[in-house]
């Protein structure tokens, strides 16, 4: 016959009460509630932490919005543009010949043109000069036009640089070049 083990009979008579059930708990239990306890603590201090940063945050929004709407109300200049004298120049002169009353000029080169071509105007705003190259069927004619520009009172002084008649041609035109002082409007 075998013997059977005998195992110990756990008996406790002593009534159920909380300390009773609490020391009834073994050692892992109590590491795995106090572990629980400790990790709840730090997601504490943590959520506190992070609370504190968003209102902090949310101070700083409130404080640049304020600043924003500050400055939106404010009119804000454009940049100015500084310019060296060379560009301011070149912008008076721009300026000069944007505002030349051309139609006077063009109207004053074109009385006493019969029979006259102008070639090509070469102004110069700055000088109040202008070159002009011309040609005209004779050279009486020429001669005509440059007595009729120092006749106008937008000109002054046309002096011949150069002249050729042209023997190739049948008709023989003279071709002239010329300047003459720009005085100014007539009105």
């Amino acid at each position: 016959m075998k013997q059977r083990a005998q195992q110990a009979m756990l008996i406790d008579f002593t009534p159920n009460s909380a300390i009773h059930v609490i020391r009834k708990i073994d050692v892992m239990t109590w590491l795995f509630l106090v572990g629980s306890l400790f990790v709840c603590g730090l997601l504490i201090v943590k959520l506190v932490h992070m609370q504190k940063l968003l209102n902090s945050n949310a101070a700083k929004i409130q404080v640049l919005e304020q600043k924003q709407k500050a400055t939106s109300n404010q009119k804000v200049l454009p940049p100015v543009a500084v310019m060296s004298t060379d560009e301011q120049k070149t912008l008076s002169t721009i300026i000069t010949e944007l505002n030349t009353p051309w139609t006077d000029f063009f109207d004053a080169l074109e009385t006493g043109t019969s029979g006259i071509h102008v070639l090509s105007i070469d102004p110069n705003t700055q000088k109040n000069l202008i070159r002009i190259q011309a040609e005209s069927k004779t050279t009486e004619q020429m001669l005509d036009y440059l007595g009729s520009l120092n006749k106008s009172t937008l000109f002054k002084n046309p002096v011949l640089s150069k002249y050729e008649v042209n023997e190739l041609d049948p008709n023989k035109p003279t071709r002239f070049s010329f300047e003459v002082t720009w005085v100014g409007t007539s009105k």
